[in-house]
């Protein structure tokens, strides 16, 4: 029996280069917030698995309220509209760790970035310093797995 809606798939660079301005895409880096600030896609925004993941007295990574993480979602611009490509870099868990977190919110649109962000830089594709600006959505959240 399967929990999702749909499968989580790569989204190919050259894809994300073409439509950076897109304002249906959101582009989530994963990467440490230091990392982040120097240098990161054009229009992205930071996001680390910290902001989202909760951690029990044992170690142990719980699943994610769904409330807090709609809200958490909704203030930097995701809602069902957008299409959401998460990035950082190609041995991080964390990519994966919020896509999966999307998926399990009931995210319809998901990618995966299929290069990490050292491969799109040494590419010679644009890279910025500048945080984009976002309105806050509403994520929903009544799809969680239960």
């Amino acid at each position: 029996m399967s929990f999702y809606n749909k499968k989580i798939v790569l989204a190919s660079h050259l894809w994300l280069k073409e439509h950076l301005d897109d304002p249906n895409l959101v582009i989530l880096d994963t990467r440490p917030k230091v990392a982040y600030m120097y240098g990161h896609i054009q229009n992205s925004i930071s996001l680390t698995v910290e902001q989202v993941i909760k951690i029990n007295q044992h170690g142990a990574h719980l699943v994610p309220d769904p409330e807090f993480c709609a809200e958490l979602f909704g203030s930097i611009g995701i809602d069902e509209t957008k299409t959401v490509v998460v990035a950082g870099e190609s041995m991080d868990p964390s990519v994966a760790r919020i896509a999966w977190t999307l998926d399990y919110l009931g995210h319809p649109d998901i990618k995966i970035l299929d290069i990490g962000i050292a491969t799109w830089q040494n590419l010679g594709f644009q890279m910025a310093r500048a945080q984009k600006n976002y309105l806050q959505q509403s994520l929903c959240q009544s799809q969680g797995r239960k």
